[in-house]
């Protein structure tokens, strides 16, 4: 069974798959790399040459390699993934799922420190925080309805994401 982490990009999902991983013994792996190094190119090129509903294929695919292959690990999806309705049937499928919330203007923050900004594409015309708050506010209740557990992140470090995240793994696995 494997452990799914979602949210928008920012959220902290590959830093705290790296943190549990070795908390809970088991591999990570984290989507939008797996894409990245399959495709050769950045988030961002992928979209500019292809749009978004060819990353969207390609993300899909990706995950149902790793739900294929991989089992016992924890997988970092990208921020839309689980927008794609198949995509959520293989999450709700193959592992546990948890939604790393945290507020727009935590993530706003954190996005403009990002050295690798400028690799993530713009998905709206608008600016940062209001491109955070629409999507936001497209994906919340799906992010919710996917989730078995939630974490607010904004007043968490990853480290105590990850043992939040351990603790209930814990509780649920008696």
């Amino acid at each position: 069974m494997n452990l799914f982490l979602i949210g928008y990009r920012a959220s902290g999902k590959t830093t705290v798959a790296q943190k549990l991983s070795r908390l809970l013994g088991m591999p990570w792996i984290d989507t939008d790399q797996q894409i990245t190094d399959r495709a050769g190119q950045p988030i961002r090129q992928i979209f500019q040459q292809g749009g978004e509903a060819a990353f969207r294929e390609m993300e899909f695919q990706t995950l149902k390699t790793i739900c294929g292959k991989r089992h016992n690990s924890v997988v970092a999806l990208g921020g839309g993934a689980v927008m794609e309705p198949r995509s959520r049937r293989l999450v709700a499928n193959h592992g546990r799922c948890v939604w790393l919330r945290t507020r727009p203007e935590t993530l706003a923050t954190r996005l403009e420190r990002q050295p690798a900004a400028d690799q993530r594409p713009p998905l709206t015309g608008l600016s940062l925080r209001d491109e955070i708050e629409q999507l936001l506010a497209e994906r919340t209740s799906i992010y919710s309805a996917c989730a078995d557990y939630t974490v607010d992140t904004d007043d968490l470090s990853a480290d105590e994401t990850a043992e939040a995240i351990a603790r209930w793994m814990a509780s649920v696995d008696k």
